[in-house]
């Protein structure tokens, strides 16, 4: 057989999440696992969004041999022909929750299939079509459990290539999008940082199971020692400058403190640092008046972080430079201003002469 579904290869939905403790127990703090399984949720309905599908989210009763627990996806509206299957979205999850912060992005082989040599390539998760040619007719399959149809001893290599062309020009495409994602990041922070503060936990691992709940695919383990490589060190994340923003000042400090100003921008209230000297002393030196709808077009610098629940949020506002401001509509460049525009244009001039050259 030379092309085949890869349901025939990947064809459960099921995720195991598997406690290892350091003692003979089976019990866990409900606090904790509710927690953990609760971030877990989270990751799996981001990522369903990110793929564009529906599914549910069922549960399974748990299981001893420290404590498993397992979670059954299933899209409702399955179509195993589809590119998209809810045994590929039970896969991924998998690779996403056994992958630390600075591998994620890195790593291009997507599915870990146990033994060292049989590894999915990104390519699997991203099926164009209906079928995936799979090369070399003789290569023998180390994992039992996942490959007891002796057909697909015909259909791995030791890194399966997709062929089609089309996929080739668009793979990434999913991986990409969840890789990006802060609020998958901060999610999987908040797991792994409930988790290492527990002192009886020893590891995690996760894989995808059958319906006996053997183990069919991408089994995860995560030492305690390294739980650290998920935990986000911080949640202070991009800072970018708006070079000519305009904002309505609501309220201005009148005086030498370091009180924040209050204004008006992009549709929002905001509350921001005044950091620059020149248009700080000419307010303290009474050289401007403030009237209703005064506004200044300005350097602006926003400093974003990731917040509890995953959210990307502005948290501080520095206003560096203030190139205008406008009382009754009309503007009144600044020296900083001048001085700024004369630089920049010198520069672009030098780069003028540069091209010309």
């Amino acid at each position: 057989m030379s092309e085949i579904n890869k349901l025939n290869l990947i064809s459960s939905n099921i995720l195991e999440i598997h406690y290892w403790f350091n003692d003979d127990t089976h019990s866990m703090d409900a606090n904790i696992q509710n927690k953990c399984e609760y971030e877990v949720l989270t990751i799996i309905k981001e990522v369903a969004k990110l793929l564009s599908i529906d599914i549910n989210i069922e549960t399974e009763p748990i299981g001893e041999g420290g404590l498993k627990k397992w979670l059954k996806i299933v899209l409702k509206k399955e179509n195993k022909k589809g590119t998209i299957t809810s045994s590929i979205v039970t896969t991924l999850i998998v690779i996403i929750l056994t992958k630390s912060i600075e591998k994620l992005s890195e790593d291009k082989e997507m599915i870990n299939l146990k033994k060292e040599n049989l590894r999915l390539e990104n390519e699997i998760l991203y099926e164009n079509k209906e079928m995936i040619n799979l090369k070399n007719e003789n290569l023998r399959l180390e994992n039992e459990k996942l490959y007891e149809d002796k057909e697909i001893n015909d259909l791995l290599k030791e890194k399966l290539i997709l062929e089609n062309e089309d996929l080739k020009q668009n793979k990434g495409e999913y991986i990409e999008s969840i890789e990006s994602s802060t609020y998958i990041k901060k999610r999987k922070s908040n797991f792994y940082e409930t988790l290492e503060k527990y002192p009886k936990i020893e590891k995690i691992s996760f894989s995808v199971v059958d319906k006996d709940k053997n183990i069919q695919a991408a089994e995860g383990f995560i030492e305690k020692k390294d739980f650290n490589n998920f935990i986000l060190a911080s949640d202070n994340i991009e800072t970018f400058e708006v070079e000519n923003a305009k904002i309505e000042i609501i309220a201005p400090v009148l005086k030498k403190q370091n009180y924040k100003w209050m204004g008006y921008y992009n549709d929002e209230v905001i509350s921001f640092n005044m950091k620059s000297d020149e248009f700080k002393n000419s307010v303290e030196n009474k050289e401007i008046e403030f009237i209703n709808g005064f506004s200044i077009e300005c350097h602006l610098i926003i400093k974003q972080k990731i917040n509890n629940e995953g959210i990307v949020i502005n948290y501080q506002y520095d206003v560096t430079r203030v190139n205008y401001y406008f009382k009754n509509d009309i503007p009144k460049e600044t020296e900083e201003g001048k001085l700024y525009k004369y630089i920049k244009k010198g520069q672009e001039n030098q780069l003028n002469l540069f091209k010309e050259d």
